[in-house]
């Protein structure tokens, strides 16, 4: 039976005011499950065969604040990114090679804001000049061996790697920096923990410590040992960066974060597990949502077994060079017999 007998065909996209979802249309009647990835075992993150009234149309639709479902500001443009990871699994029990996965993503577009005021009439004319700035483009990745270093997606437990959040400018104008603030790592079941408070301080020096900015307060550093949750292997970090205009002092008292209080965790000890999320104390003129790509880490990565030692190989070679040679010198004095003979 041809696999595209079974595949669902374009889906469509829902994306409602509270909640985003996802339907699509098979040929053949379908007998498994939809569910959001990684959450199959949580009830209102899947859906079966009972929960469709046509077993040839299936879908499923989750809250924002269910499953996991990612949400970041963009102000580029200006509005909320949800995105959600969907798998069509056809069996009840495995995943076989006819199913298919289905990245979701809504945009919700922020409207613009208008504010009306009394006119006062004046016999001047008071004439106002428009500047506009583009928006810089801001990352967030996780580096080996030092800030300029190759983007790290594998790590082992306990090894150095760095976090590096930057904006450049288009237009490179230094016009603009930044503040990195509310951080969290996330191990993508829900399962959060901050690590940078909503004024971009460190919260535990063992996961993190305030970030190092640079002069042009649109790059911050910090190295890091790896960590992880106990039988959960991948993290995902992820942060807020409010941009401030640097021209009139604008980015004073916002950017580099001052007065950031002893960390607690330096004693290796405290951890802000179940720590809720403070609403955004920094007056800059706009806030994105960063984040990395997901780390894996282990253990220890598979190394090779150790080399002979130098010793061993001189022996072995030692002895495969005398053995080719009594070799050759009996064949030679086979040959010398036979002739001989011969005579």
């Amino acid at each position: 039976m041809c696999k595209t007998e079974f595949r669902p065909g374009t889906p469509d996209i829902i994306c409602g005011p509270d909640k985003i979802g996802v339907r699509a249309s098979t040929k053949k009647p379908f007998d498994g499950y939809v569910f959001v990835m990684d959450h199959f075992h949580e009830e209102e993150c899947r859906a079966g065969p009972e929960m469709f009234p046509d077993s040839k149309s299936i879908g499923i639709t989750v809250p924002f604040n269910a499953c996991n479902v990612h949400r970041y500001r963009s102000l580029n443009p200006r509005g909320i990114f949800v995105e959600m990871t969907v798998v069509f699994m056809f069996h009840t029990l495995f995943m076989t090679k006819v199913d298919q996965m289905v990245k979701i993503q809504c945009f919700y577009m922020e409207a613009d804001k208008r504010v009306t005021v009394p006119l006062s009439v004046s016999m001047i004319t008071t004439q106002f000049r428009e500047k506009m700035y583009q928006m810089p483009q801001c990352s967030y990745t996780l580096r080996k061996g030092g800030p300029d270093g190759e983007i790290v997606r594998y790590a082992t437990l306990g090894e150095s790697v760095y976090h590096r959040w930057e904006c450049i400018e288009v237009e490179q104008k230094d016009t603009f920096g930044m503040l990195v603030h509310s951080c969290y790592v996330d191990n993508g079941h829900g399962d959060r923990v901050d690590i940078l408070n909503e004024k971009g301080c460190g919260l535990d020096a063992v996961l993190l410590s305030t970030p190092d900015y640079d002069t042009s307060l649109r790059l911050a550093t910090k190295p890091y040992h790896v960590f992880k949750y106990a039988d959960r292997p991948v993290l995902q970090f992820q942060c807020q960066i409010t941009l401030c205009l640097k021209y009139d002092g604008g980015c004073d008292g916002i950017t580099p974060p001052k007065n950031c209080p002893s960390l607690p965790g330096e004693d290796g000890h405290h951890h802000h597990h179940g720590r809720r999320r403070k609403a955004r104390e920094v007056d800059g003129i706009g806030t994105i949502d960063v984040f990395t790509d997901g780390l894996t880490v282990v253990d220890h990565l598979p190394s090779c077994p150790s080399s002979v030692p130098t010793i061993n190989s001189v022996i072995v070679l030692a002895f495969t060079v005398g053995n080719v040679i009594i070799s050759i010198l009996t064949i030679i004095i086979w040959i010398f017999v036979l002739k001989n003979r011969r005579k």
